[in-house]
């Protein structure tokens, strides 16, 4: 008999629960009792900001930024986990509320004529202001806007990295209740098997609807954790995420723009040539009067 998530839900996620609950386990015992200073360093520090934090004073404009910071990260990493969860099921985040937001954060820079002026709203995703007004007009590079976009496209990145990680525990506690996979034609484990952590990296490192096959593969087999999530972690969050990210910021910069047009003036006829010019001054007036108001 075959295992399969879909055929067979109730058992895979009873085993996964299962792994869950004993590798807790095992790791909190482990935690105390061969680190058992640093375990109560923790409780203490979790101990003394639970009290700080009903203690009024100045410190609570610091506590405040602290979790609003905590609380926007948080979000972007959340949305990454339910981008990846689910065996390749989960939202389209990135498309639905990174995407977006870094294309709004692009087209407020070539507005305001300068990434470094721009701030935004804790309360809002998508509210973009200019904080100051740039008397030079100044060519906003891709990389000055990415700088204000990463932090939110590494927690992205980083959420879906930890979103892959029920695949491969499932396929580990399936492995471990003695249920077999055919290796026969598995290019996904010949590649494992050849490259390891590299091969993984790549496999996280770019867009790849297959990746669950990889979670799953070394899940089965038992590469271990620290090397399925080193290389998962480091693909996503730091390339997959940027090369997104970079992506959309080269789509809308009106500059990018510009020089595609250029590139394709001669080959493209006059009336379509003058609509994609009024798209483009349409959504820079759009991102003028958003950092107006």
């Amino acid at each position: 008999m075959t295992i399969k998530l879909h055929t067979h839900p109730l058992l895979v996620l009873s085993s996964f629960t299962k792994f869950v609950i004993e590798e807790t386990r095992d790791g909190t015992g482990y935690l105390l009792q061969e680190h058992l200073t640093l375990s109560m360093f923790f409780a203490f520090c979790l101990a003394f900001l639970a009290i700080i934090n009903e203690i009024k004073g100045p410190h609570q404009i610091v506590l405040e930024m602290i979790q609003q910071q905590c609380v926007w990260y948080g979000t972007w990493f959340l949305l990454g986990v339910a981008s990846s969860i689910a065996v390749g099921t989960g939202f389209h985040t990135f498309v639905l509320f990174l995407g977006p937001y870094i294309a709004e954060v692009t087209l407020a820079a070539n507005a305001c004529h300068s990434a470094q002026l721009l701030t935004r709203n804790p309360d809002s995703f998508r509210l973009i202001d200019c904080i100051g007004e740039n008397h030079f007009s100044s060519f906003v590079t891709v990389w000055a806007v990415f700088r204000q976009v990463h932090w939110e496209s590494f927690a992205w990145g980083a959420g879906t990295a930890f979103g892959e990680l029920p695949p491969y525990f499932i396929a580990r506690a399936v492995a471990e209740s003695g249920e077999k996979v055919h290796e026969k034609d598995n290019v996904v484990l010949q590649m494992i098997q050849k490259l390891g952590f590299f091969g993984i990296f790549l496999f996280a490192s770019v867009p790849n609807p297959l990746f669950d096959l990889a979670g799953i593969t070394c899940g089965h087999f038992k590469i271990p954790f620290s090397t399925f999530f080193g290389a998962t972690f480091l693909g996503k969050a730091c390339v997959k995420a940027s090369i997104q990210s970079l992506l959309v910021i080269l789509v809308f910069s009106h500059d990018t723009l510009n020089t595609v047009l250029q590139f394709i003036q001669p080959v493209i006829p006059d009336s379509v040539y003058q609509s994609i010019q009024l798209i483009d001054q349409t959504n820079l007036f759009i991102s003028n009067e958003q950092v107006v108001m």
